[in-house]
């Protein structure tokens, strides 16, 4: 039989046998862990650079964790094209993968969570905007082309009434919608099927001197009539300008 050898752990105090003498003398030498410990042992990061951001925790054979590896780090624009381009389309490594509603609804909370601790800032919501703008404006456009004319028309008026600072109409507080009692809506004087017809400018008509907010019923049954002439609109419009 065997002669054993033991010793306890430093860190949980656990007895270690040994049948080698040889291993036995070694980790007496260098007090090493048992093999629990050993397993669970978390490599802390030094955060060298002050990293606000630093993960704390660090992988066995590297010096920093990812976070501080790129700490301070000034990449070439040349090397910011190339990861920009490994990341776009057949080179992502989600392209093509369709998510079953149960993985939408998990990484959609995942989102929602991280959010929380890191808010969007303002320069950041900028440039998405700005790098939106540039992807979507060329397919609107397309897409605008492709629909009939009278569609184009009604939505260009939407957006342009959208746009009016409409809080400055009567009866502002009461608006609602159609089928409440005492509920109003925002209504065109002259409608939007008068200013296609007549070829009148979409920013004239929808703007907010062709504006009133009126009872639903009313908006709802006055349908295309007009409450103002045509050129009663283009002298308040005039007036506006001037």
């Amino acid at each position: 039989m065997k002669k054993l050898f033991q010793r306890n752990c430093p860190d949980c105090n656990d007895v270690i046998y040994y049948t080698d003498i040889g291993n036995y003398t070694k980790s007496l030498k260098h007090n090493y862990q048992c093999r629990k410990c050993y397993n669970n042992r978390i490599y802390t990061c030094p955060n060298p650079n002050n990293n606000p951001k630093c993960k704390n925790k660090r992988n066995k054979r590297a010096k920093v964790c990812v976070s501080c590896k790129h700490y301070g780090r000034k990449l070439s624009e040349d090397t910011k094209l190339k990861i920009s381009n490994g990341t776009k389309g057949e080179n992502s490594p989600n392209f093509g993968k369709i998510y079953t509603e149960k993985e939408k609804k998990h990484l959609s909370n995942k989102l929602k969570e991280f959010r929380k601790i890191n808010p969007v800032s303002d320069k950041t919501k900028e440039k998405m905007s700005i790098s939106a703008k540039k992807h979507w404006q060329p397919i609107i456009e397309q897409n605008k082309l492709k629909m009939p004319e009278k569609k184009r028309y009604y939505n260009d008026v939407r957006r342009i009434t959208r746009q009016q600072p409409i809080h400055l109409l009567e009866n502002y507080n009461k608006i609602g919608l159609a089928g409440i009692s005492g509920a109003y809506h925002v209504d065109h004087m002259v409608s939007k099927k008068v200013g296609f017809d007549n070829n009148i400018d979409p920013n004239i008509i929808g703007n907010i001197v062709n504006l009133q907010i009126i009872p639903w019923l009313e908006n709802v049954s006055k349908i295309e009539k007009c409450s103002i002439s045509i050129e009663q609109l283009l002298e308040k419009y005039n007036k506006t300008k001037c």
